[in-house]
């Protein structure tokens, strides 16, 4: 074999195994940036997950206190209504 024949198939061995290194490291990287995004949307799921808990928690809380105040507001209007009655009779 010549030198340049020589030469030449080692630098394409080289820059074939330079290309394979690049390759794996890119394969590497985009593996890497898949599961940080799939990370990134499970948080993203548990975040409104957990707000949308508190926003049905406040909902309900807020259904109880309504419901409480027309409780003793129907409670006063008994009272009135039982005075009145026992002062009829």
């Amino acid at each position: 074999m010549s030198f340049a024949l020589v030469s030449a198939l080692s630098g394409a061995l080289a820059l074939a195994a330079v290309l394979a290194l690049a390759w794996a490291r890119g394969k590497r990287g985009a593996l890497e940036t898949i599961a940080a995004a799939r990370a990134e949307a499970g948080l993203e799921v548990k975040s409104a997950a957990l707000e949308a808990a508190a926003l049905k928690r406040a909902a309900e809380t807020e259904a109880r206190e309504e419901s409480l105040d027309r409780r003793a507001r129907a409670d006063g209007d008994l009272s009135v209504a039982r005075e009145e009655l026992a002062r009829r009779e």
